[in-house]
């Protein structure tokens, strides 16, 4: 039985049907291939075999076509439920991305790819302190509260007396 790797329903159908599909060809090319081994007067049959050669040449290659389908199915179908690696949102992150991929691939020096990194590391706790520090926090309102004595009345607010 054929563990399904897709996280939703939609997409263990469409690796079941993948699946299912892979096999069916596999079985037509099997059985083709016996026919053309199977094959013996050269004078009547070569240009069937020639034929069947090519047929079952193209069957194999949608196999493989199909089976690195699957494994595509697979990440998209992680990515709809949500369980997909980072995924890039803006050209900056693509281009970040990008960088990463050619330190990996060994373009430029692994440790350059660490640096940008911890530049992304750092921009983001940088930003996180500038953005605190320009929001009125709960000591701000507090102080606030207490200066404001009992006893004072806004103006306007004893008309009723």
């Amino acid at each position: 039985m054929h563990k399904f790797k897709s996280k939703t329903p939609v997409g263990n159908e469409i690796e079941w049907e993948l699946t299912f599909a892979v096999g069916d060809l596999k079985s037509v090319s099997d059985r083709l291939a016996f026919i053309r081994h199977g094959l013996t007067d050269p004078d009547d049959i070569k240009g069937a075999m020639g034929v069947l050669h090519l047929v079952e040449d193209h069957l194999d290659d949608l196999i493989l076509d199909i089976k690195g389908n699957i494994e595509k199915v697979i990440e998209l179908d992680a990515i709809a439920a949500g369980e997909a690696p980072f995924i890039p949102q803006s050209c900056h992150e693509n281009e970040a991305i990008e960088a990463l991929k050619r330190a990996r691939a060994g373009d430029f020096d692994l440790s350059l790819s660490k640096t940008l990194c911890r530049a992304v590391i750092l921009a983001e706790a940088a930003f996180k302190k500038r953005c605190k520090s320009i929001l009125i926090g709960d000591d701000d309102v507090a102080a606030v509260v207490e200066s404001a004595s009992a006893d004072q009345t806004p103006e306007g607010a004893n008309h009723a007396k």
